[in-house]
């Protein structure tokens, strides 16, 4: 099995050149997914001539093609785009999860090389030693440029994340991590919950977060949890692009958010859209 992921049409002719000038197996199942793959999947699955492709989250989906690998009938499984007899399906969407506990709370990062997962000077300029973990999935807002798919937000439940942090402390010695996800503070009380687990861990780590959704009180008990650096989408200092680009948000809210993080101790890091 050969899948490839696309998570924006930026990538879209490297992976059709991968595709194009790779030899495969007779036998392989050739799979794509991603942001790019689930707005257009008929067009990828022609694109790439691919057997099938993998609309939405994939994590359900992959599992259940692996079980038809030797039969290649995807009739039943959601969320999927295939061809058959010179024909192209598409099948029913595969409905959200409410959390995201269903998922391993272990991911196989003994898989990679130790250097991929496991890194130094990546954290807030210092030189502790970080990893990458996924508190959420999904973005309830809809700005212009971004290529999120997902409005609904999806969160790991507090021991779930615990779990994995304490797997990484023993198993990597890690110093702190950066959380990965669109929007870690759009709920308030599984923020809190999350930073609950997190303060007696004796971690440092940043997150990412619109300027909209930082209160005082949520960034004390960020504070308190560890944290030392909030990346936000500001993307432009002007109201008029702002508005353009569908973030509704305001300079003041900008000034705001960066103000009130500061003054609690957090670091602030912004992020442009040129």
């Amino acid at each position: 099995m050969v899948a490839f992921s696309i998570p924006s049409s930026v990538t879209y002719n490297i992976i059709r050149n991968v595709r194009e000038n790779s030899i495969f197996s007779f036998k392989s199942l050739l799979i794509a997914g991603g942001v790019h793959a689930t707005i257009y999947p008929e067009e990828t699955l022609i694109d790439l001539n691919i057997d099938v492709v993998v609309i939405g989250p994939g994590e359900e989906t992959i599992l259940e093609i692996v079980d038809e690998f030797s039969s290649r009938n995807f009739s039943k499984i959601k969320g999927v785009c295939y061809k058959q007899d010179d024909s192209i399906y598409r099948t029913d969407e595969r409905k959200l999860k409410r959390g995201l506990d269903h998922l391993p709370v272990i991911p196989a990062r003994h898989l990679l090389p130790i250097e991929d997962n496991i890194m130094s000077n990546r954290l807030s300029n210092t030189s502790l030693k970080m990893t990458h973990v996924m508190f959420t999935q999904g973005c309830p807002y809809s700005c212009n440029f971004c290529a999120s798919q997902q409005r609904k937000m999806q969160y790991r439940s507090a021991w779930h994340i615990q779990k994995e942090l304490i797997h990484l402390i023993k198993t990597y010695s890690i110093e702190g991590f950066a959380v990965v996800g669109d929007n870690f503070l759009v709920n308030k009380e599984k923020t809190r919950n999350i930073c609950g687990i997190i303060a007696g861990l004796d971690l440092k780590w940043s997150t990412l977060s619109r300027v909209d959704t930082v209160e005082y009180d949520i960034l004390e008990t960020m504070y308190d949890a560890g944290c030392i650096e909030i990346k936000f989408g500001v993307e432009s200092g002007s109201d008029k692009m702002l508005k353009a680009m569908g973030k509704n948000i305001s300079l003041d809210q900008i000034c705001n958010a960066i103000k009130i993080t500061n003054s609690v101790g957090i670091k602030v890091k912004i992020f442009l859209v040129h």
